[in-house]
């Protein structure tokens, strides 16, 4: 992957503060650029639901930014890399082209109020009903 501005998204649940140094020092070393203001690519520390909400909090700010899951969740549908596959993950960021994976957002409306969502869509009820 070419060196590019990028910044690391963590749930802060746990303390990820010296992997998410690792990281940051590591493709520093290469040229990419730490900025939190105007990253290209978004590196996420965390598991699928740690994905969801950096699309949301980022995606509907700006088009065009790229992201890249290094799974230390629960659970890792939308990463190629788990816990103990560090050094991969930082080796295929730095040699490889990265394949692009377009996910579909979906938009939709309740009551007046527009939602968003990538993958799935939970509607839940306020009550619930038991039938007989």
């Amino acid at each position: 992957m070419r060196p590019q501005r990028f910044m690391i998204y963590s749930k802060l649940v746990e303390d990820n503060s010296a992997l998410i140094e690792k990281i940051r020092q590591k493709l520093v070393q290469h040229g990419f650029q730490y900025d939190e203001n105007n990253p290209a690519l978004i590196l996420i520390l965390g598991g699928d639901g740690s994905f969801l909400h950096a699309i949301h909090d980022s995606a509907l700010k700006k088009d065009g930014l790229s992201y890249l899951l290094f799974n230390t969740g629960h659970l890792g549908f939308f990463s190629d890399y788990q816990k103990d596959e560090l050094d991969a993950f930082l080796e295929d960021i730095l040699s490889k082209e990265g394949v692009i994976e377009s996910l579909p957002l979906y938009r939709f409306t309740i009551d007046g109020e527009e939602h968003h969502c990538v993958n799935d869509i939970a509607i839940q009820s306020g009550e619930t009903f038991f039938m007989n």
